[in-house]
């Protein structure tokens, strides 16, 4: 699980579904990369989101939101790749806020709920990426 997509997407599974994906990482994994996986993961679903920085590209901050179904699983991810701009228009936490009410949007059209009903900034802005220096 080497995406915040990846890892948000075992999150939200159900349990016998989370319990084969993670029985197949431990097979294939170290059994402390898996468990720190698994750690992950559970930090992931309790927060509602996943956020990290330059795992990816260097200065790109992915968000990812979960897209849940009337099963109350996620189908899918909702990930904002978020860069710093010298002249940016929408800034970190407005585009995180514009990623979280698609996500929402898109969770009740599939006949799902959010665990987060609604936007975590406090959260998320103490994790924001640090401003880009002129």
């Amino acid at each position: 699980m080497a995406t915040a997509s990846g890892r948000l997407l075992v999150a939200f599974q159900s349990p016998e579904t989370k319990a084969w994906i993670l029985d197949e990482l431990r097979q294939n994994q170290s059994a402390e990369d898996a468990e720190a996986l698994i750690r992950r993961t559970e930090r992931i679903h309790a927060r509602g989101y996943e956020m990290v920085t330059g795992e990816g590209l260097q200065g790109i901050t992915d968000v990812s939101f979960p897209l849940i179904d009337h099963s109350g699983f996620a189908t899918a991810a909702l990930t904002m790749p978020f860069l710093q701009a010298a002249r940016q228009l929408v800034d970190f936490d407005a585009a995180c806020q514009a990623a979280f009410g698609a996500a929402q949007t898109i969770t009740e059209l599939l006949g799902g709920r959010l665990a987060e009903p609604t936007f975590p900034l406090a959260r998320i802005a103490a994790k924001r990426p640090p401003d880009r220096i002129g």
